[in-house]
C-alpha cells in the first residue's frame, strides 16, 4: 500500500513580514496626475532594506518611482515613503505589487 505523502514547501524568505492593511494613497513620479487609492498588504526588513507590498486598481510598470502616504491608526499625519516598484502582477480583480523603498524608511517604525 503506498502512503499518501504531503509536500511542505519551504518559505525560503530571509526577511520579517508584517502583517498589515493600511488605507494609503500613491502618487506615481512619471505621470501628470494626482493621488490614487491602494492598499498597504505589508512590510518587510530585508537584508537588501525595507519594502512594502500593496493592491491597486492597475498594473504599475516595474522601475517606477511611487510615493506613498500610509495612513497609521492613532497618527494624526499619514507618515511619507518613496520607492521603486520591483513587481507587479494580477491577483484577481486588482494588481499585486511590491516595493523597494529608498526613502522615508524611518518612518514606517511607527507600524511596530
Amino acid at each position: 500500500m503506498e502512503r499518501n505523502k504531503t509536500v511542505f514547501k519551504l518559505d525560503k524568505r530571509v526577511c520579517r513580514r508584517h502583517y498589515k492593511q493600511l488605507k494609503a494613497y500613491y502618487l506615481l513620479c512619471n505621470k501628470k496626475r494626482g493621488w490614487e487609492e491602494c492598499t498597504i498588504i505589508n512590510v518587510n526588513v530585508a537584508n537588501e532594506g525595507m519594502g512594502i507590498k500593496f493592491h491597486t486598481s492597475e498594473k504599475i510598470k516595474a522601475g517606477t518611482t511611487i510615493i506613498f502616504e500610509i495612513f497609521i491608526s492613532g497618527e494624526l499625519e499619514p507618515i511619507s515613503v518613496k520607492g521603486i516598484v520591483k513587481w507587479s502582477k494580477q491577483g484577481g480583480e486588482y494588481f499585486v505589487g511590491g516595493i523597494r523603498l529608498t526613502e522615508g524608511v524611518h518612518k514606517l517604525t511607527k507600524l511596530y
